[in-house]
């Protein structure tokens, strides 16, 4: 629904959101991963023969994770339709949970670790990516900038739509 009057365009809370994505989340990931896997020397001694294999499925996946940051934040910047706040829901709920427990899952699988044993940690890792996309997937779809911004209908569909 668009408002006749009201905020409209990138800014405010908007800009926040696409700070968040695109910068902090990206390196919070990056940092994230280099203080746990190199800031620790245990964790190589104990994964031992699959270390190198660890590392390369980690740092895949915070590659595939920063180009779906950098997608939503490309899409919202650029492309002012409705179908972008959508690609941005779920963008932020696939780079934040799915991503997640796919990482449970590889890691368990290269490592050998039982899932049930790597399923014990997972609660807390989830909570901040739970709250995060939750918090942000309701301001993407109540906010009134947004639905000026990215309006669900092209003005002459807006248009028939009165005379219909």
């Amino acid at each position: 629904m668009s408002y006749l009057d009201g905020p409209r365009g990138v800014g405010g809370w908007l800009v926040l959101f696409l700070l968040a994505i695109g910068l902090f989340s990206p390196a919070t990931a990056v940092f994230g991963l280099l203080s746990t896997m190199y800031g620790n020397r245990q964790l190589e001694v104990f994964y031992g023969p699959s270390w190198s294999a660890l590392l390369t499925a980690e740092w895949t996946l915070v590659a595939i994770s920063l180009l779906g940051c950098w997608a939503i934040v490309w899409r919202m910047m650029f492309v002012f339709r409705w179908s972008s706040v959508i690609f941005a829901v779920v963008g932020i709920w696939c780079v934040g949970v799915a991503a997640s427990l796919v990482e449970v899952l590889i890691v368990g699988w290269i490592a050998g670790v039982p899932l049930g044993k790597m399923a014990n940690g997972l609660g807390p890792e989830l909570i901040r990516p739970i709250v995060f996309d939750t918090v942000w997937t309701a301001y993407l779809l109540k906010s009134q900038r947004v639905a000026n911004t990215y309006p669900r209908h092209s003005e002459d569909e807006a248009v028939s739509e009165v005379f219909e």
